[in-house]
């Protein structure tokens, strides 16, 4: 008997320019690109940087959105960005359950907090649907800087989901993984010894800038992170897409790389 393989549910999420969108196309093909009030997929298409198999939709709204979901055929469903749905998903509630009154919707965060997420139930299904017919699924996400409540009793920045807590808290819980992308921006100066003995003398040579890139897999303590893929807690990932869809999948257990070998 052949069961059919489960698809991958994770939200990769990271500061603008990080390469969350470029890492995103690598997953298998046909992959299909929904773009919500996001330029991520054109501006790689302008640079002539979409990989093969790659098609995207612009999506005006939330019906459209939904509409998407339900029908998607592709090995892969990208979805770029989660503030942009939450913008499409609030415009749809403030028009079909509060008849178009705005400031209720928002009083005391009744809409956001409150009928939001029992509405997104339907969301996270549709998306678990896909992976139940063996689609991956790819979250992407701004992050946006805010104080976390400790365990201790004791505030700390932390960089977050940049959607509001009902909408994050939904994607969250529904993920297998909260994958956190940055930058690290370092300069070396190369040094050198000349001379010998009382006359040896140090110079300096050029500075070398590298901004090496990185994935946080597991909460850290000023970011969001969840792993239940059994990664490890960082991943170097290189330079280039390619290169970094390599580091994230030589990481995945033997049964997931088995699961999105193409």
């Amino acid at each position: 008997m052949i069961t059919q393989k489960r698809g991958l549910g994770f939200i990769l999420i990271g500061d603008p320019g990080c390469g969350k969108t470029s890492l995103a196309l690598q997953f298998p093909k046909p992959l299909h690109c929904l773009s919500v009030k996001e330029s991520g997929y054109d501006d790689l298409d302008m640079a002539d940087d979409i990989p093969q198999g790659c098609t995207n939709e612009n999506v005006a709204d939330y019906t459209q959105l939904v509409s998407a979901i339900q029908t998607c055929a592709a090995k892969t469903l990208v979805i770029d960005a989660i503030s942009g749905f939450q913008e499409l998903f609030f415009e749809y509630l403030i028009k079909e359950h509060y008849q178009g009154k705005r400031k209720e919707f928002y009083a005391y965060y009744q809409g956001p907090r409150q009928h939001a997420p029992q509405v997104m139930i339907h969301v996270t299904q549709a998306l678990d649907n896909l992976r139940t017919r063996g689609i991956n699924v790819i979250l992407i996400g701004h992050t946006k800087v805010e104080a976390e409540r400790t365990s201790m009793g004791a505030d700390v920045l932390i960089s977050t989901l940049d959607v509001d807590l009902g909408i994050r808290n939904s994607f969250l819980k529904w993920s297998q993984a909260t994958l956190f992308m940055t930058k690290q921006y370092n300069i070396d100066i190369g040094t050198a010894s000349i001379g010998r003995g009382d006359n040896i003398r140090i110079i300096e040579g050029k500075a070398a800038h590298t901004t090496p890139r990185i994935m946080y897999c597991q909460q850290g303590g000023g970011h969001v992170a969840k792993n239940r893929l059994n990664l490890p807690e960082v991943i170097n990932l290189g330079k280039s897409a390619t290169e970094s869809y390599l580091a994230l999948y030589n990481n995945f257990p033997t049964k997931i790389q088995e699961m999105i070998r193409v």
